[in-house]
């Protein structure tokens, strides 16, 4: 049987806040020993990440321990933002087989250290991911690229569902953010692994670092992304709470180039802008907090619908030519919509899911939930910390329960894994029985 057990701690003392988070989760688990660790640690500990680590890992008396940096963090008990604080979560693996892995030097090297991830779930005992002939011809064309240093191998349509029954296994990943090309690193571990349901989050810090920190053992390494496959006689449930919701019309994009978009329903893309940021009184300050752009994820799609739309950031905006530029590549035909990032809707839209995903669930308790938030919701979005804890415990219990608030979150939606933004990604894991 799978169990699992969590602790925080608010204490400064790096090693301290450690033990006292790691005794709690021992306690709660009810064993001498924990198959694998989940750690997530705010900046404030980062000159004592390494011993605090170490005091971990000897309480929990595992050598199975993956985390990252955090700009705040979660668990059943405590969403904590800007303050010392350290979330870990000990788990009882029961049928359930971790293999933790960390991969260093990310930057320029994304796609590879993608492979890499994906040959270790190819060559996962029992796994076959791909047809033999696809992965004879991954192998081949992978033959000159280089071995990534530092690994170790040891229905609602915004719910997916994946388990051990249907041949998948699940993968979770904390990268770099700013080393991470999202694009280059799904592709990479989709190319060898095939459709494998990946989730987690880029690793964040408060703004003081300006680099986010990897955990792995004891170590805690920038430019890296480490992570755990997780396999066996389980089922998950993973769900999606979009902070930015759809105003005005959703248009094709007549004329764009690259990120820039010239032109929407034939009208200049600026004046579109300009006159949604007049309409909903956002003053001028506002507007990159506020308003954003939502793409549909599926293309036949003709406007946004709840849990099936990509937010991305609007990064430039040029009067004179009539234009807006957006953190992505934007193609001529496609739909375009702008978003607003609204609490009440959020909180709404919120209750909405976990009221469908305690009966998605069939009543199953999950033995344990991850919860990777947009450091752009919590305080930032409500006006208060505690909002989405309090929802998740008032639909499923006081169920252990750990996340971190990310840069940003990564989770599947139908096959594909995407990079998502102001979104909240909620895994829930149970037993087969």
């Amino acid at each position: 049987m799978i169990r699992a057990g969590v602790g925080h701690s608010s204490n400064p003392e790096s090693v301290d806040a450690g033990v006292e988070a790691a005794k709690i989760a021992m306690t709660q688990l009810g064993q001498k020993r924990a198959d694998f660790v989940l750690v997530f640690a705010t900046a404030a500990h980062q000159p004592a990440y390494p011993a605090m680590l170490h005091a971990i890992r000897q309480i929990t008396k595992t050598e199975h321990l993956v985390g990252c940096s955090a700009y705040g963090i979660f668990t059943t008990d405590a969403e904590l933002e800007l303050t010392p604080a350290i979330g870990v979560m000990a788990v009882s693996a029961g049928d359930v087989r971790f293999t933790p892995f960390c991969f260093h030097h990310l930057q320029d090297r994304n796609e590879a250290v993608g492979r890499a991830i994906g040959r270790l779930i190819r060559h996962s005992d029992g796994l076959q991911m791909m047809p033999a002939g696809r992965a004879a011809a991954a192998r081949r064309s992978n033959r000159s690229a280089p071995v990534a240093p530092g690994a170790s191998g040891a229905v609602d349509p915004f719910v997916e569902q994946s388990g051990q029954e249907n041949g998948q296994p699940l993968l979770m990943v904390f990268p770099d953010t700013f080393a991470m090309q999202p694009t280059l690193l799904f592709r990479g571990i989709h190319h060898e692994a095939g459709p494998v349901r990946i989730i987690g989050g880029g690793a964040s810090e408060d703004g003081t670092l300006s680099q986010t920190y990897q955990f792995f053992g004891a170590d805690a390494t920038p430019n890296a992304v480490s992570g755990v496959m997780m396999e066996g006689k389980f089922i998950t449930t993973i769900s999606l709470s979009q902070a930015c919701h759809p105003i005005g019309e959703s248009m094709a994009v007549t004329r764009s180039k690259g990120n820039v978009v010239m032109e929407l329903g034939g009208r200049p893309a600026f004046e579109v802008f300009e006159q949604l940021i007049k309409e909903h009184g956002i003053e001028p300050e506002q507007v990159g907090a506020q308003l954003f752009v939502g793409l549909p994820v599926d293309p036949s799609h003709t406007r946004l619908q709840r849990g099936e739309y990509l937010i991305r950031n609007i990064v430039g905006a040029n009067p004179r030519q009539g234009s807006i530029a957006v953190a992505t590549e934007i193609q001529e035909g496609q739909i375009f919509s702008f978003t607003l990032r609204q609490p009440d809707e959020t909180r709404a839209a919120m209750e909405e899911m976990l009221g469908e995903l305690s009966q998605i669930h069939h009543g199953r308790a999950p033995a344990f939930g991850l919860y990777f938030d947009c450091c752009g919701r919590g305080s930032s979005l409500y006006g208060e910390s505690g909002t989405d804890l309090a929802l998740i415990k008032k639909h499923l219990g006081d169920i252990p329960l750990i996340g971190f608030f990310t840069y940003a979150e990564i989770a599947p939606l139908g096959q594909v894994t995407h990079l998502h933004n102001y979104t909240g990604v909620l895994t829930l894991v149970s037993q087969i029985d």
